[in-house]
């Protein structure tokens, strides 16, 4: 909401007014500068031969192709472009790779739908994933055709279950046909995995997991034995004491609170320092001055004259807030590694050459 600039009452707690919008949102266009940045640049894997005979040549050429393909249909860097900008706003971005009928699938995905186990996280050792989904009803039965009868008896997404979905809190929405399935990703803590008993049950000690319930039915559960998640994480900021990072937005969360209560303060002191003019209650001056935006202030001098009686005072704002909401952005961007220069669209004196402003983004 703070980057988007839309009315969030959650905000209060930084000092942000629901009800009005930032009259200089600093955080959108560190953001979108610094994104444009990392996007600009567009890597391309690719297969080089060393050595190799003209077969290996030919083979590596066609693979080449088969990926530049499938980096066009896959979307590959529009996606790119969102896991750099979620992680740039939330602070994490991720992007959830698998495969679909033998070929490569990427899906982004929201960080707020992801969650962790706290202890694991507390101590930095996450061996544990859990993604929400909101899946449709009649989707979820053509893909698990074997739980058709568990999915359809399967109750409604609840209120309770859509908290993580700010557009699906709207008062009077009711996604009646979507149902809330959870999947689970538990990574294998030994590469050989040992035969045990637990509770007169056999188990794999070590053993990884993949799971996918629905209100109590399972859908799927399988070994995993890949040594990570399927997520490719984009980390803006990272938290020691988090597995997930920190964002632009809440880095300068504090600073563009600060702006804004400079901005209000400005914006009321121009309101407020209009042309006044006070005129001798018995003058017979109208009040409404035609095509002149000012006050008309009545009084009564106590020397009787009426020409001593009218004063105007120019509209004027202090010289010391306009520095201080300078001296705000410019910390703003220093304290966020945001290049001042690049978020005013500007370039340095001197540098001419693409060359030349290469090295210097370098």
């Amino acid at each position: 909401s703070i980057y988007l600039d839309i009315p969030c009452e959650w905000y209060d707690g930084f000092g942000f007014d629901w009800k009005k919008r930032s009259r200089y949102n600093l955080t959108q266009g560190a953001v979108d500068s610094t994104h444009a940045q990392i996007v600009a640049s567009r890597p391309r894997p690719k297969i080089v031969t060393v050595g190799a005979d003209d077969t290996a040549q030919r083979r590596a050429v066609l693979r080449q192709r088969w990926i530049d393909g499938e980096y066009e249909r896959l979307g590959a860097y529009e996606k790119l472009s969102g896991l750099a900008l979620d992680g740039l706003i939330y602070g994490t971005g991720a992007l959830k790779v698998g495969a679909e009928d033998g070929r490569p699938v990427i899906d982004r995905v929201w960080c707020g739908d992801l969650w962790v186990d706290p202890q694991e996280e507390r101590f930095g050792r996450v061996r544990t994933l859990y993604q929400i989904h909101a899946m449709d009803r009649d989707v979820a039965r053509l893909e698990y055709p074997e739980h058709d009868r568990e999915i359809q008896d399967l109750p409604p997404l609840e209120a309770n279950e859509r908290t993580v979905f700010a557009d699906l809190a709207v008062q009077g929405y009711e996604p009646r046909n979507q149902v809330a399935l959870i999947e689970a990703w538990r990574l294998p803590a030994a590469s050989k995995p040992k035969r045990t008993v637990s509770n007169n049950v056999p188990v794999m000690l070590g053993a990884g997991r993949h799971v996918i319930v629905c209100s109590g039915c399972v859908l799927v559960d399988e070994t995993w034995d890949h040594p990570a998640f399927p997520f490719v994480f984009f980390v803006w900021g990272t938290d020691p004491e988090r597995f997930w990072g920190q964002g632009m937005v809440e880095k300068g969360a504090g600073m563009q609170s600060d702006l804004n209560e400079l901005c209000r303060v400005i914006q009321q002191s121009y309101e407020v320092m209009v042309p006044q003019f006070w005129v001798d209650d018995s003058a017979g001056v109208q009040a409404d001055l035609n095509n002149v935006v000012g006050r008309v202030n009545r009084c009564k001098p106590l020397t009787g004259d009426v020409r001593t009686a009218v004063q105007v005072l120019s509209p004027d704002v202090g010289m010391g807030l306009l520095q201080r909401e300078q001296e705000i952005a410019q910390r703003f961007l220093h304290v966020l590694g945001v290049d001042a220069l690049q978020a005013k669209a500007e370039k340095p004196a001197g540098l001419n050459s693409g060359a030349a402003l290469q090295n210097y983004k370098d």
